[in-house]
């Protein structure tokens, strides 16, 4: 378990630095060490979404799930990977998983209220930028989406 922690820490710097390569190559000896580990999907997940292979991020959020359906960040990763195929109904099916799973997931409810807005929903979006700016008031981005769903 050391050694997997190491490795998932290690994982998550490379992909905060951005050398996404890096993280998958760590996060797959985590999974192969603990093929059960929810998180290190998830992260592995984000970070191909990163690099634009959807189907390899959508495959292991949905392991992140199977493994652990409480995992938020899987649910917002997936919903992430609907959104940019398209399938806006999907991808709020999603965030509303991990809404209800945490309701002050701010991803998820600036990413919802973009599914939303795409939808021509824009009170249903108006009111996910509410609740985002009441986790993080500073947000000039649920800021500028929230005005533009104003002007609709």
């Amino acid at each position: 378990p050391k050694a997997t922690s190491a490795l998932f820490n290690r994982g998550t710097d490379w992909s905060n630095r951005g050398d996404y390569d890096r993280a998958i190559a760590d996060f797959n000896i985590v999974i192969s060490l603990e093929p059960s580990a929810s998180d290190a999907f998830s992260s592995r997940g984000s970070a191909f979404l990163r690099k634009g292979k959807i189907d390899a991020a959508m495959l292991d959020f949905q392991q992140a799930i199977e493994a652990d359906p409480q995992n938020g960040d899987a649910h917002t990763g997936l919903g992430t990977a609907w959104s940019k195929t398209g399938e806006r109904d999907k991808a709020i099916a999603e965030y509303d998983k991990a809404i209800r799973i945490d309701p002050a997931d701010f991803i998820a409810l600036v990413n919802r209220g973009l599914a939303y807005a795409a939808k021509d929903e824009f009170d249903r979006a108006i009111a996910d930028y509410d609740a985002a700016l009441a986790v993080d008031p500073r947000s000039a981005d649920a800021y500028a989406n929230r005005s533009a769903a104003w002007i609709g």
